[in-house]
């Protein structure tokens, strides 16, 4: 049963979910400043895009606090997928998602290396991650680099995929590349797609990532044509 959202007469956004049993939720409305959600016990898989009437999340706190309760109350599903919208402004603690084994951050390069680190380290079931790229101001990648102290167990137990969706190559991002690479055991696949590069600079990019070492020996690296938007409904999902 899906839920349903409303307003009042202050245009205020309300969602109201009270289906414990659900199984398989998918949103793709207004981000709610009112709402009422059961904790989804039950459900497996969660597919969230929050936007506004203008397509845009807003930075109300409300439509924060509201979207990082709600991210609380579905963090026992196996898939999931948060949308650009979502990523570009999530500054709470996540939860812990002790059984999640798919994981889609958006499709464009919105994602902080620290919300990417934090996720890995918040889900140590984790077994495919896609994603667009870090986050970008102009050519400028956003993300403060730094490592972790420990490596998070997802990566040394569970980590299969990993498919990077606009791949530009600059200095975090193949440091980030080299991360994943080095410290994924059981790692059988990086798939990378370059994004705003000539055929040389795509052969470049080929040549740094598979120079990379890798810790697991079946790995294997893929270098895929660009991505456009279009192909953002043709990525082969797997159900949980």
């Amino acid at each position: 049963m899906p839920g349903e959202y409303d307003s009042d007469d202050d245009y205020k956004y309300k969602f109201v979910l009270n289906t414990p049993n659900l199984q398989e939720l998918k949103y793709k409305e207004v981000a709610p400043e009112i709402y009422s959600v059961n904790k989804l016990n039950a459900c497996v898989k969660a597919d969230i895009s929050f936007f506004q009437g203008d397509g845009r999340v807003h930075d109300g706190s409300m439509e924060k606090l509201a979207i990082a309760e709600f991210v609380e109350r579905i963090c026992r599903v196996q898939w999931l997928y948060l949308s650009d919208n979502l990523m570009q402004f999530y500054r709470f603690p996540l939860p812990k998602f002790d059984h999640l084994t798919y994981l889609e951050l958006g499709y464009h390069r919105t994602v902080q290396w620290k919300m990417l680190l934090d996720f890995v380290q918040s889900s140590p079931r984790l077994e495919t991650l896609i994603f667009g790229g870090l986050a970008k101001e102009g050519n400028q990648t956003t993300s403060r680099w730094y490592q972790l102290e420990h490596i998070p167990s997802c990566l040394l137990f569970h980590l299969k995929i990993i498919e990077i969706k606009q791949f530009s190559a600059d200095s975090h991002e193949l440091k980030m590349a080299e991360y994943f690479l080095n410290n994924s055991r059981v790692l059988e696949k990086l798939i990378i797609h370059p994004v705003c590069l000539p055929d040389w600079g795509k052969l470049e990019i080929c040549e740094k990532v598979l120079m990379l070492p890798r810790r697991s020996r079946t790995c294997r690296v893929e270098v895929l044509p660009e991505m456009d938007d279009e192909d953002e409904d043709d990525i082969f999902v797997p159900d949980p």
